[in-house]
């Protein structure tokens, strides 16, 4: 059985968007110009919606419904699990494997979620719930 959370309005989290947005276009305006716009390739184009698509929108829609779902505290807590996805993956492209600091310190952060992740059962807080089977 999946228990999925969806956010009850998906602009609850899309809106802090907006300032960095406007923030980076007016700053590449004064320091690229206008003329910049007209000299972007397809490829260009392409990362750029792929960032703002499937790395941005995705992650804030992601990281707010786990917020709304299992509280601030756990997801707190999970935040350190992207130092150990980072040094997985890494090792998963073909990157040198990590030194030993690297292994104590997923260590570290196991351990860490392992004692501040409470072990019983908690309600969970959505705003709505989907049970699939």
């Amino acid at each position: 059985m999946w228990v999925t959370c969806v956010l009850a309005k998906p602009t609850d989290c899309c809106g802090s968007a907006g300032l960095p947005t406007a923030i980076f276009a007016g700053l590449g305006l004064v320091t690229e110009g206008p003329a910049a716009a007209t000299q972007l390739w397809l490829a260009d184009l392409l990362a750029i919606a792929y960032l703002a698509v499937a790395v941005t929108a995705v992650a804030f829609v992601l990281w707010y419904s786990s917020v709304e779902c299992l509280g601030s505290g756990r997801v707190g807590l999970l935040t350190g699990v992207a130092r150990v996805a980072a040094a997985a993956t890494g090792i998963f492209l073909g990157a040198p494997a990590p030194r030993l600091l690297v292994w104590l310190g997923i260590a570290v952060v196991v351990s860490g979620l392992a004692l501040g992740l409470p072990h019983r059962s908690r309600q969970l807080r959505p705003a709505l719930l989907i049970v699939q089977r």
